[in-house]
């Protein structure tokens, strides 16, 4: 294993946008490759799973340790049940599984070359995976063999949870290129997995956010800023919108009416939402050609809550204190294209990961 020290160095390296008082540090950088996930397992341990590595603190991001995993491939999603024992999972089949911290990884690896896009596990023994075309499979003992679960989906599934060893969640959707729109793939199992539903959601898109609070509970999140919720299990859903035109990647609750949602910048925009009769047409947003400079400050412009102005490009973060009524944009950070993920500590502490540039960056309480 490699260790490299990171001094932590605030954000002003960063074209940014914020409310008043908000202060970000970079607790991590990996310039060459973007972070997909950050997992937050208690006060002092956390694990980063970047495009290429897997990386560990054991101080609060204070410092970190590169991981050698025993793969090239890219990486997409990690996933502790605890300090000692993870997994995790990426392209052309690749699952590796530690049990001593990650000191040493198992080579689990599916032999045909699907890409994996997120990985749950319930215990030791019994876990989850899901990815493109429509992948769904299972294992009962501890990845060493997966049952594939085939429910004659052939689209994308970028995410899936369990709330409990019966429900359990899966999204993801498709774009219509031709057309210009976009669909939403929402799945649920209350058996355990031996059966899923597709559920109806009448303003549906591409969706890559899940986050289940309850068994009735569940927010999820995809392309135009568009967020739904629902309060039944699935049965009928709130449409929420950011008001911005950006996909949202991560969502994270923190109670019945405060939550958080990062986004950004990315390929899906200018597709409009797939729904019985048609869509929306949506605009494309270009990027500006000119890159922002950075300039040196903790508040530049205070957001309001109808803020409806363009964001060309960029990373931002939302927040809802009226159970998604309002979302509100808190910070912007213009020169990174997107922020992938979204964590929030059992102290309050937020983090958030980027989609480029590599970073891992913390909002000072």
């Amino acid at each position: 294993m490699y260790k490299y020290i990171l001094t932590l160095i605030f954000a002003s390296f960063l074209t940014l946008q914020a409310e008043e008082g908000q202060k970000w540090e970079v607790i991590l950088t990996e310039n060459l490759s973007s972070i997909k996930k950050l997992q937050i397992l208690d006060d002092n341990t956390m694990y980063a799973c970047s495009f290429r590595s897997i990386m560990k603190s054991t101080n609060v991001g204070l410092s970190w340790e590169s991981q050698y995993i025993g793969t090239t491939k890219p990486l997409m999603d990690i996933h502790f049940l605890d300090e000692n024992t993870g997994w995790v999972v990426g392209y052309h089949g690749v699952i590796v599984k530690t049990t001593d911290g990650g000191n040493t990884w198992i080579d689990l690896s599916l032999p045909e070359p699907l890409t994996l896009s997120d990985v749950c596990f319930l215990n030791k023994n019994t876990g989850w995976i899901c990815g493109r075309g429509g992948y769904i499979s299972h294992t009962t003992d501890g990845g060493k063999t997966w049952q594939v679960v085939d429910i004659g989906i052939d689209k994308d599934l970028t995410a899936i949870e369990f709330f409990d060893n019966n429900t359990g969640w899966i999204v993801g959707g498709y774009s219509d290129y031709e057309n210009n729109l976009s669909y939403a793939i929402i799945l649920k199992t209350t058996d355990g997995g031996k059966t899923w539903n597709k559920l109806d959601l009448p303003f549906g898109v591409n969706t890559f956010a899940l986050h289940i609070v309850d068994e009735n509970n569940v927010w999820i999140g995809g392309v135009h800023g568009i967020i739904n919720r629902t309060s039944d299990g699935g049965e009928t859903w709130v449409n929420q919108r950011t008001n911005i035109d950006k996909p949202i990647f991560d969502i994270e609750v923190i109670d019945q009416n405060t939550a958080y949602a990062v986004g950004g910048w990315g390929s899906t925009e200018g597709f409009g939402i797939g729904q019985a009769g048609g869509g929306i047409k949506a605009k494309r947003v270009e990027a500006p050609k000119e890159k922002p400079y950075a300039e040196e400050h903790d508040v530049s412009q205070i957001f309001t809550k109808n803020d409806t102005r363009d964001y060309p490009m960029g990373g931002l973060v939302f927040k809802t204190v009226d159970g998604g009524e309002n979302w509100v944009p808190t910070a912007w950070f213009k020169d990174i294209d997107l922020l992938s993920g979204i964590e929030i500590s059992s102290n309050g502490t937020v983090y958030v990961t980027t989609g480029n540039k590599g970073k891992v960056l913390r909002l000072q309480k």
